[in-house]
Protein backbone atom coordinates (compact mmCIF):
# COMPACT_ATOMS: atom_id res chain seq x y z
CA UNK A 1 0.00 0.00 0.00
CA UNK A 2 2.88 2.40 0.77
CA UNK A 3 4.46 1.70 -2.63
CA UNK A 4 1.15 2.38 -4.32
CA UNK A 5 0.88 5.72 -2.50
CA UNK A 6 4.43 6.69 -3.53
CA UNK A 7 3.70 5.76 -7.15
CA UNK A 8 0.53 7.87 -7.07
CA UNK A 9 2.47 10.84 -5.65
CA UNK A 10 5.13 10.48 -8.36
CA UNK A 11 2.49 10.25 -11.06
CA UNK A 12 0.73 13.36 -9.71
CA UNK A 13 4.07 15.25 -9.78
CA UNK A 14 4.60 14.13 -13.39
CA UNK A 15 1.14 15.43 -14.32
CA UNK A 16 1.77 18.76 -12.53
CA UNK A 17 4.90 19.18 -14.65
CA UNK A 18 2.84 18.60 -17.80
CA UNK A 19 4.57 15.40 -18.89
CA UNK A 20 2.37 13.50 -21.35
CA UNK A 21 0.93 10.13 -20.32
CA UNK A 22 2.31 8.46 -23.46
CA UNK A 23 5.89 9.03 -22.27
CA UNK A 24 5.30 5.90 -20.18
CA UNK A 25 5.07 3.95 -23.46
CA UNK A 26 8.76 4.55 -24.22
CA UNK A 27 10.71 1.46 -23.13
CA UNK A 28 13.10 2.19 -20.27
CA UNK A 29 11.36 5.37 -19.13
CA UNK A 30 10.23 5.34 -15.49
CA UNK A 31 7.91 7.72 -13.65
CA UNK A 32 10.88 9.24 -11.79
CA UNK A 33 12.59 9.82 -15.14
CA UNK A 34 9.44 11.48 -16.45
CA UNK A 35 9.62 13.91 -13.51
CA UNK A 36 13.25 14.72 -14.38
CA UNK A 37 12.22 15.16 -18.01
CA UNK A 38 9.40 17.51 -17.00
CA UNK A 39 11.76 19.57 -14.84
CA UNK A 40 13.94 19.98 -17.95
CA UNK A 41 11.12 20.80 -20.39
CA UNK A 42 11.01 17.36 -22.02
CA UNK A 43 7.28 16.78 -21.83
CA UNK A 44 6.30 14.74 -24.86
CA UNK A 45 7.57 11.73 -26.77
CA UNK A 46 8.54 14.17 -29.52
CA UNK A 47 10.62 16.21 -27.06
CA UNK A 48 12.42 13.02 -26.03
CA UNK A 49 12.91 11.92 -29.64
CA UNK A 50 14.49 15.32 -30.33
CA UNK A 51 17.17 14.80 -27.67
CA UNK A 52 20.77 13.79 -28.19
CA UNK A 53 22.19 11.09 -25.94
CA UNK A 54 24.40 13.67 -24.22
CA UNK A 55 21.29 15.69 -23.29
CA UNK A 56 20.25 12.77 -21.12
CA UNK A 57 23.58 11.46 -19.80
CA UNK A 58 25.69 14.60 -19.79
CA UNK A 59 29.06 15.21 -21.39
CA UNK A 60 32.58 16.34 -20.67
CA UNK A 61 33.92 19.44 -22.34
CA UNK A 62 37.62 19.11 -22.92
CA UNK A 63 39.32 22.52 -23.06
CA UNK A 64 41.81 23.33 -25.81
CA UNK A 65 44.30 24.47 -23.17
CA UNK A 66 45.55 21.18 -21.73
CA UNK A 67 46.32 22.87 -18.39
CA UNK A 68 42.66 23.82 -17.90
CA UNK A 69 40.28 21.40 -16.22
CA UNK A 70 37.64 19.51 -18.16
CA UNK A 71 34.08 20.65 -17.46
CA UNK A 72 31.39 18.07 -16.70
CA UNK A 73 27.95 19.08 -17.96
CA UNK A 74 25.10 17.28 -16.23
CA UNK A 75 22.50 15.40 -18.20
CA UNK A 76 18.78 15.28 -17.51
CA UNK A 77 19.12 11.74 -16.16
CA UNK A 78 22.17 12.29 -13.95
CA UNK A 79 21.69 10.24 -10.81
CA UNK A 80 19.64 7.56 -12.57
CA UNK A 81 22.65 5.37 -13.47
CA UNK A 82 21.53 5.51 -17.08
CA UNK A 83 24.18 4.38 -19.56
CA UNK A 84 24.82 5.96 -22.94
CA UNK A 85 23.26 2.85 -24.51
CA UNK A 86 20.15 3.12 -22.28
CA UNK A 87 19.69 6.78 -23.18
CA UNK A 88 20.22 6.13 -26.87
CA UNK A 89 17.69 3.29 -26.75
CA UNK A 90 15.05 5.52 -25.12
CA UNK A 91 15.59 8.22 -27.74
CA UNK A 92 15.51 5.77 -30.63
CA UNK A 93 12.39 4.01 -29.29
CA UNK A 94 10.69 7.41 -29.03
CA UNK A 95 11.58 8.00 -32.68
CA UNK A 96 10.07 4.64 -33.64
CA UNK A 97 6.86 5.45 -31.72
CA UNK A 98 6.59 8.72 -33.68
CA UNK A 99 7.31 7.01 -37.00
CA UNK A 100 10.47 9.04 -37.60
CA UNK A 101 12.32 5.78 -38.11
CA UNK A 102 11.23 2.18 -38.48
CA UNK A 103 11.93 -0.82 -36.30
CA UNK A 104 14.13 -2.12 -39.14
CA UNK A 105 16.29 1.01 -38.86
CA UNK A 106 17.14 -0.06 -35.31
CA UNK A 107 18.01 -3.61 -36.34
CA UNK A 108 20.52 -3.52 -39.20
CA UNK A 109 20.94 -6.57 -41.43
CA UNK A 110 22.83 -9.41 -39.74
CA UNK A 111 26.10 -8.89 -41.67
CA UNK A 112 26.32 -5.21 -40.68
CA UNK A 113 25.38 -5.91 -37.07
CA UNK A 114 28.12 -8.53 -36.72
CA UNK A 115 30.78 -6.21 -38.12
CA UNK A 116 29.75 -3.30 -35.90
CA UNK A 117 29.53 -5.28 -32.69
CA UNK A 118 32.92 -6.91 -33.30
CA UNK A 119 34.55 -3.49 -33.57
CA UNK A 120 32.86 -2.30 -30.40
CA UNK A 121 33.84 -5.40 -28.47
CA UNK A 122 37.48 -4.99 -29.53
CA UNK A 123 37.50 -1.38 -28.36
CA UNK A 124 36.00 -2.26 -25.01
CA UNK A 125 38.35 -5.16 -24.37
CA UNK A 126 41.41 -3.07 -25.34
CA UNK A 127 40.38 -0.32 -22.90
CA UNK A 128 39.78 -2.82 -20.11
CA UNK A 129 43.19 -4.43 -20.55
CA UNK A 130 44.97 -1.11 -20.09
CA UNK A 131 43.12 -0.33 -16.87
CA UNK A 132 40.66 2.41 -16.18
CA UNK A 133 43.15 5.28 -16.05
CA UNK A 134 44.55 4.40 -19.45
CA UNK A 135 41.07 4.15 -20.87
CA UNK A 136 40.22 7.66 -19.68
CA UNK A 137 43.39 9.16 -21.14
CA UNK A 138 42.83 7.25 -24.40
CA UNK A 139 39.36 8.76 -24.57
CA UNK A 140 40.76 12.22 -23.91
CA UNK A 141 43.39 11.79 -26.61
CA UNK A 142 40.80 10.52 -29.05
CA UNK A 143 38.44 13.40 -28.32
CA UNK A 144 41.24 15.95 -28.62
CA UNK A 145 42.57 14.37 -31.81
CA UNK A 146 39.12 14.17 -33.35
CA UNK A 147 38.41 17.80 -32.50
CA UNK A 148 41.77 18.94 -33.87
CA UNK A 149 41.41 16.89 -37.03
CA UNK A 150 37.88 18.20 -37.62
CA UNK A 151 39.07 21.79 -37.14
CA UNK A 152 42.08 21.35 -39.43
CA UNK A 153 40.02 19.57 -42.06
CA UNK A 154 37.49 22.41 -42.08
CA UNK A 155 34.62 20.28 -40.81
CA UNK A 156 31.14 21.70 -41.11
CA UNK A 157 30.25 24.43 -38.62
CA UNK A 158 27.91 22.21 -36.61
CA UNK A 159 30.62 19.82 -35.40
CA UNK A 160 33.37 22.21 -34.38
CA UNK A 161 31.23 24.38 -32.03
CA UNK A 162 29.77 21.31 -30.29
CA UNK A 163 33.25 20.01 -29.52
CA UNK A 164 34.35 23.33 -28.01
CA UNK A 165 31.06 24.47 -26.43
Amino acid sequence: EALERIQTELDNKRKELGVADDMANVPGVTTKMMIAFGENDIKTVEDLADCATDDLTGWIERPKDKRAEAIRHKGVLDGFETTQADAENMIMRARVILGWISEEDLNPPEAEADGESDGEADTESDGGADGEGASDSDETATTTATTSEATEAGADGAQAPEASA
